[in-house]
């Protein structure tokens, strides 16, 4: 009897700490609290993680740049100087997430163009005018660190398609393209929408060379371009 007793003192308790084994929280024998006794285990690689993205941007540039002008014998026929000329564009990029804080892509943007006419009047003839055009497209492979909290910073560097024309009323039309290297310094802010969108916001300092374009008599020589821009958009992760 005395032996039954003895062994009810053990079965008891075991069969009631079987009996909450789905429980997160179980107490034992001496009211001791027995924590995760049961927990699941969380899976560290998250199967919902998207480490793919597809990016598209409204952008507005603020270009720096000068026009130097000789004629074709040397001399030095002065220059124009623009600051800060608005530009509407976009971009596309498609990225990688490789890490947990880091992420690069590639980018193909358009900057958009820029006009600027110019009239002369001189005593007896019409009126000379001519027009200066400015267009620029890029492709960058660019590198992202994620700062803190949706705050980012990034480099990249690529390639630019700088063309140009000149148009005056009472000689031909000449332009010009060339290619560019274009490098560039990002710092931005990302906000997620759901699970998948985010919202972005980026200012992007740029540098490319412009080239040069010839006109009847002379050539202008762009020089280095530096671009201010702001970027408005959507990141899809999948």
């Amino acid at each position: 009897m005395k032996k039954s007793l003895f062994g009810l003192m053990f079965v008891v308790p075991f069969a009631a700490f079987g009996a909450n084994a789905n429980y997160e929280d179980v107490q034992n024998m001496y009211g001791e609290i027995n924590i995760n006794y049961n927990r699941p285990k969380k899976n560290i690689q998250n199967s919902d993680k998207k480490d793919m993205y597809f990016g598209v941007h409204a952008d507005l540039s603020f270009l720096n740049w000068q026009n130097k002008y000789k004629s074709n014998a040397g001399v030095d026929l002065g220059a124009d100087k623009y600051k800060f000329r608005s530009m509407l564009g976009a971009d596309i990029s498609f990225g990688y997430k490789f890490a947990n804080k880091w992420r690069v892509d590639a980018e193909l943007g358009y900057m958009g163009e820029y006009s600027d006419i110019e009239t002369e009047y001189h005593q007896g003839y019409v009126p000379e005018k001519t027009e200066f055009n400015l267009a620029i497209s890029y492709l960058m492979a660019n590198a992202y660190y994620d700062v803190y909290g949706g705050l980012y910073m990034g480099a990249g560097f690529g390639g630019a398609l700088v063309s140009k024309s000149i148009d005056n009323s009472v000689t031909t039309k000449t332009s010009s393209n060339s290619i560019s290297p274009i490098g560039a310094f990002m710092i931005g802010y990302n906000h997620s929408l759901d699970d998948r969108v985010d919202f972005d916001i980026r200012y992007k300092l740029a540098a490319l060379d412009g080239g040069s374009v010839g006109f009847y008599g002379g050539n202008a020589d762009i020089g280095w371009i530096i671009d201010n821009a702001i970027s408005l958009g959507i990141k899809y992760n999948f």
